[in-house]
């Protein structure tokens, strides 16, 4: 009988753990890990990746809500998984603007969030949260930049909030969508 060849994502979970060596003690956050370094191809998030001290517990309550995203982009990503509010027509902060109508609905205190673009809309949020106007369960927060997302991210990390973050400029779309499926997919 034939032996079954490993495919393409077996294949890439071995090379990945074999460069990252037994670097977490903690076998979910190493399974998370190479997740999103093979869905993304970045290796820095070795090094970057933060997480709140009760992410999984927290993922188990929420696994089967959909997310409330930032973006279209992030929409058509994640598809039947995902809520996005439109803007209002006109706004000038689309990202930011989807979030406030997401607070507004009330439906950011039930879903996870993820935030993968702006830095405005990451600290928008966060300002509703210190208003007590929000309280989403999750939070994704990877918005990339140059300006405000290390920020951004750090505020998130100490909200008191469960996160998931990078601590880089880099962040983005595919790196947020990789952590919603590898969190909400994989660990459920």
């Amino acid at each position: 009988m034939e032996e079954r060849k490993p495919n393409v994502e077996e294949i890439g979970d071995r090379i990945v753990r074999s460069i990252i060596g037994g670097v977490f003690k903690d076998k979910r956050m190493e399974k998370l890990v190479v997740r999103i370094i093979r869905a993304t191809g970045d290796l820095d998030l070795i090094g970057t990746l933060r997480v709140s001290s009760n992410l999984f517990n927290t993922v188990e309550k929420v696994k089967y809500s959909p997310v409330i995203v930032d973006t279209k982009m992030a929409k058509a990503a994640l598809g039947e998984m995902a809520i996005y509010f439109e803007p209002p027509p006109g706004s000038k902060f689309k990202a930011s603007s989807s979030i406030m109508r997401a607070v507004d609905s009330g439906d950011v205190n039930s879903n996870p969030v993820l935030i993968s673009t702006s830095p405005i809309a990451l600290m928008t949020l966060l300002r509703e949260v210190e208003k007590g106007r929000a309280r989403p369960p999750l939070v994704i927060g990877v918005p990339v930049g140059f300006v405000n997302a290390v920020k951004a991210k750090m505020d998130l990390i100490h909200s008191g909030l469960e996160y998931v973050t990078n601590l880089s400029v880099r962040g983005g779309v595919g790196l947020g969508v990789a952590i919603a499926r590898a969190l909400l997919v994989q660990f459920s």
